[in-house]
């Protein structure tokens, strides 16, 4: 399932990945997280250097069956909410809401 959030905070994909931030030391494309059958994987940030333009934060998510839509989710929207402008699923902008990004991701696992 491809992401895509766009945020003017410039700490989310380091939140995202569960990533210290260090000085000097960026994310790199690839990067990834697993937890509870949930895999993450940094794409990169389309940074934009228009003044109040959000940057784009790119990620690859993978769950492992028996994970729910709703544990997704979930995670994703306690993650971005307050922080992000607007979320892409999978070319599917939806509205910042545990409910809404739920039955998304759950259209996308009977898909697959």
């Amino acid at each position: 399932m491809y992401i895509e959030i766009d945020t003017k905070n410039n700490q989310l994909g380091y939140e995202l990945l569960n990533k210290k931030i260090v000085d000097g030391v960026s994310l790199a494309k690839g990067e990834s997280v697993e937890f509870d059958g949930v895999s993450v994987t940094y794409d990169g940030t389309i940074i934009r250097k228009a003044v109040d333009f959000p940057s784009t934060v790119q990620l690859v998510i993978a769950f492992a069956s028996g994970v729910t839509a709703s544990y997704v989710g979930t995670w994703l929207y306690n993650k971005v909410h307050g922080k992000a402008e607007k979320i892409t699923i999978d070319k599917i902008e939806v509205e910042i809401d545990k409910g809404e990004i739920t039955k998304v991701i759950e259209t996308h696992m009977k898909k697959e």
